[in-house]
């Protein structure tokens, strides 16, 4: 439970930032039957559960602002950051000693 009031303002930071962009997903309908246009939906950019943490970044500067946030993180919470990475895709890997 505290972990959870500690890692919440990082989420919102992230969630709220106009810098990151995240990932846009298709239109899909509204549930309403009422209107027959097409919504998009919020980018999504950031995933957690537990202690695990994914974010969605684009770009170089995108990922030196989630660099930033991180560090804000770690130095308010006291905690670090698991630096390395394993990918269960086809996805590009990025790890932040790398920049």
């Amino acid at each position: 439970m505290l972990f959870n009031l500690a890692i919440e303002p990082f989420l919102l930071s992230v969630t709220k930032s106009t810098t990151i962009s995240g990932y846009s997903l298709q239109h899909v309908k509204p549930i309403s039957k009422r209107t027959n246009s097409w919504v998009a939906p919020p980018p999504l950019k950031v995933l957690a559960y537990a202690d695990d943490v994914l974010t969605f970044v684009k770009s170089r500067v995108e990922l030196l602002d989630l660099e930033e946030r991180l560090r804000t993180y770690n130095k308010a919470s006291n905690s670090k950051i698991m630096q390395q990475t394993i990918s269960k895709s086809n996805g590009m890997i990025l790890r932040l000693q790398d920049l």
